[in-house]
This record gives C-alpha cells, sequence and structure tokens, in this order.
C-alpha cells in the first residue's frame, strides 16, 4: 500500500488539472479505506461512500453526502457503502 498511497498523493499535490486531482483522490479514497479496514480509525467513524456517475469512491466522516467529484451541481449525489 505504501508506494501505491504515496504515488497517487504525489500526483494529487503535484498536478493542477482538476480532472487529475479527482482521479488521484479516488486512488487515494480506495487505497486508505483498505488500511481503515485493516487497521480502524483513529477516532470516530468514517464513512465510505460512492458517486455512481463518476464510479468513484471516498472517505467522509459524516453520514451525509457531500460528493467531492461533481461539486454545487450535485452535492448530495452518492450513497454510503460502507462504515467503519
Amino acid at each position: 500500500f505504501n508506494n501505491e498511497l504515496i504515488k497517487a498523493a504525489g500526483k494529487l499535490a503535484a498536478s493542477k488539472n482538476l480532472d487529475i486531482q479527482r482521479a488521484e483522490f479516488a486512488k487515494l479514497s480506495i487505497i486508505l479505506w483498505e488500511l481503515i479496514k485493516e487497521y480502524g480509525p483513529n477516532k470516530g467513524s468514517l464513512y465510505y461512500q460512492y458517486c455512481p456517475m463518476k464510479k468513484a469512491y471516498w472517505i467522509s466522516k459524516d453520514a451525509e453526502i457531500k460528493n467531492p467529484y461533481y461539486g454545487k451541481s450535485m452535492l448530495g449525489c452518492g450513497t454510503t457503502v460502507d462504515r467503519n
């Protein structure tokens, strides 16, 4: 996981292109969720959420959907698929 995590985080940080940032954010979310499932969250609950239009996941500390992939236009679009 570490190499994949570092690579995706580096690409996310280095890019100024929103599409690339979103793609790397999606990769990070998958990798981080696997780590959370294995080791547990540090404090409180986390929610693994899914955008069906983008076919991508994200992690949230809130149960309420706040989709990071489409901005204000689709902020409430998505579902919670897992919780830890």
